[in-house]
């Protein structure tokens, strides 16, 4: 079974308090580039997030958003995973606020594991009762614990 685990930090899962959906971005964005020692290829990686955005919202609905591109930015898999305490307006497709977001970053050519794990994200993110122990969380270390167990 695939585990978000295998690409997720634990210093790549944090807890947010933003007022909108760019600067949502752009704070998973941070995340995602400084824990993975990929400051020199942010530019690049914000570039394709919102180019992605632009062309549709990754607001998947109930509360929940996953920003994905493959990018020849990166050569392995960079995942962040935010938790957002006040939900933000994020125009998903069933109209709700966003409490989590789940960023992506793929190289290009692993296209099929790339599908894999946004399967693996969205399966994941349905369990309401998970989606509720991650929002209860007070800490990003405790979040970054429960989806271990996953």
């Amino acid at each position: 079974m695939l585990k978000l685990t295998n690409y997720l930090q634990k210093e790549s899962v944090a807890l947010f308090d933003l007022p909108d959906k760019k600067s949502a971005l752009t704070a998973m964005i941070d995340v995602i580039t400084a824990n993975n020692d990929l400051t020199a290829r942010k530019a690049d990686i914000t570039s394709a997030i919102f180019e992605r955005e632009a062309i549709m919202s990754t607001g998947i609905g109930r509360g929940i958003a996953v920003p994905h591109v493959r990018s020849d930015a990166v050569s392995t898999v960079r995942m962040a995973f935010g938790i957002f305490k006040k939900p933000i307006d994020y125009t998903s497709m069933d109209d709700k606020p966003v409490h989590i977001i789940v960023m992506l970053v793929v190289p290009k050519a692993l296209h099929q594991e790339y599908l894999r794990i946004l399967a693996r994200i969205v399966l994941l993110l349905k369990n309401d009762n998970l989606k509720q122990q991650l929002l209860d969380c007070s800490a990003a270390g405790d979040a970054y614990n429960i989806l271990s167990a996953y």
